[in-house]
């Protein structure tokens, strides 16, 4: 039984990117779902059919607006579009969590996966596409300020730069082969 509606997303869009694999994440026993090509955030509440509007992004001139899409076209069209950036728009949010100090978003801008960190205590946000230790992970899951990550050895460079590990893990890190196993990262966020 559908018991409310409030994903304004044009059918055609509805088998690419611009909908996230697992558009939900929980935190502090509260249910969200995020748009994929926004990056809105609304929460699920058990009481409340309604889809909230708990938090978006403003990227001013580069916000993606789903109402200016053409409708009607091949789904090549939209695949290109999400997959390849061809807009200047942020857009293909593919990551969106929470944290008790942050708000983090890994999306697309102009064919690149960027960050976005908000602070929720100085209401700063910073916006990169490569951490400073020289890495760009896909985080897979996050808790209370850890991002947690499984990599393929063939990318590591791509994972973890080598000098932020401890001695152990920098030997482990230097042994690691095409044939080693997947390896899993936790990178604790510093203040």
């Amino acid at each position: 039984k559908v018991v409310a509606s409030g994903w304004n997303l044009p059918e055609a869009l509805s088998f690419t990117g611009f909908v996230p694999h697992k558009p939900f994440f929980v935190y502090n026993d509260s249910l969200f779902v995020y748009k994929g090509y926004s990056g809105e955030i609304l929460s699920v509440s058990d009481g409340n059919p309604v889809l909230q509007i708990r938090h978006g992004w403003d990227f001013g001139e580069y916000t993606f607006d789903v109402d200016a899409v053409p409708v009607g076209k091949d789904w090549r069209y939209y695949h290109e579009l999400f997959m390849n950036g061809s807009s200047d728009c942020a857009l293909g949010f593919i990551q969106n969590v929470e944290t008790a100090s942050y708000y983090i978003s890994q999306f697309r801008y102009k064919n690149k996966d960027m960050y976005l960190f908000y602070d929720k205590q100085t209401q700063i946000s910073q916006v990169f596409s490569t951490f400073k230790e020289g890495f760009s992970p896909r985080f897979n899951y996050v808790h209370n300020n850890s991002l947690f990550f499984v990599w393929y050895p063939e990318h590591s460079e791509k994972a973890i730069h080598p000098m932020v590990l401890d001695e152990e893990n920098m030997k482990r890190y230097y042994e690691l082969t095409e044939e080693s196993n997947m390896f899993f990262v936790k990178l604790h966020l510093k203040k």
